[in-house]
């Protein structure tokens, strides 16, 4: 299937809108008819955007998929770099349908989360199997929890260190978040905060500590990290408090919305 150059950036913020589109507009004149759509998901079509600081993401659909096809995306993907976009997520539909269950944290984020602006709609419309969307949660909230006991055993008398691993952790579950607020059929809150509380209150854990993390990387508020120790303890032992509740969360098989 072909399409003409229609690129629409209406639905971005201002801020990325020229880069967005010129950055489309070398990226499709390489691939000519094998590119069958291009979506941005993410942050950048949220209002937690922050221009100059947070990245710009990407999904591309194609016919198919070869060397070629990456070699035809440098010259393009040279020009993003300077705008903080991302290489782009390079996927067939046969992939993506394939994989729903094999990865649906991450294909979840990007379904719910992304404006097409070239091509056809393809994302709108899949659907995640709720059962293994709550196998990966479990498992990232595992993998999460034993990466800081590990880093602590290598770093934990340098408190920059500690300071960074905690910040990284942090990151690292807002994707877990909001995907629990699915689980829990919650609607998801645009602002993080909000996602924040939302997860205190249905896991019974201490939202402020998360928000305090969350306005020290935004630099709004200032943590006091003399006291490394209490808090890389306190986030650990929040961890343990989700694992264990999404262990034990019983999938609702009745339903196959995610």
């Amino acid at each position: 299937m072909t399409h003409d150059m229609k690129i629409n950036t209406d639905r971005l913020p201002p801020a990325i809108g020229k880069p967005v589109r010129v950055f489309c507009e070398m990226f499709i004149w390489g691939h000519a008819s094998n590119l069958e759509s291009v979506a941005v998901y993410g942050s950048a079509i949220t209002p937690n955007f922050i221009p100059k600081v947070s990245n710009i993401n990407l999904v591309c659909i194609f016919n198919s998929i070869n060397l070629e096809t990456l070699r035809l995306s440098l010259p393009s993907l040279k020009f993003g770099s300077k705008f903080r976009i991302e290489p782009p997520l390079f996927f067939t539909m046969d992939y993506i349908t394939s994989s729903l269950a094999t990865f649906p944290m991450e294909f979840l984020e990007i379904i719910e989360n992304h404006v097409t602006i070239y091509g056809d709609e393809k994302l709108n419309g899949l659907v995640v199997p709720r059962h293994n969307l709550r196998l990966q949660c479990e498992q990232q909230i595992k993998s999460l929890l034993l990466r800081m006991r590990q880093a602590y055993l290598e770093h934990g008398k340098n408190q920059k260190v500690l300071r960074m691993i905690i910040k990284d952790s942090f990151n690292n579950l807002f994707p877990i978040f909001r995907c629990l607020l699915r689980l829990e059929n919650k609607p998801i809150p645009d602002n993080y905060e909000d996602v924040i509380m939302k997860i205190s209150y249905l896991y019974q854990i201490d939202g402020q500590f998360f928000v305090d993390i969350f306005r020290d990387k935004r630099k709004t508020e200032k943590i006091i990290w003399t006291e490394i120790e209490r808090i890389y303890q306190d986030f650990i032992n929040h961890l343990e408090i989700i694992g264990g509740k999404v262990e034990r969360f019983q999938i609702d098989e009745t339903t196959e919305k995610p």
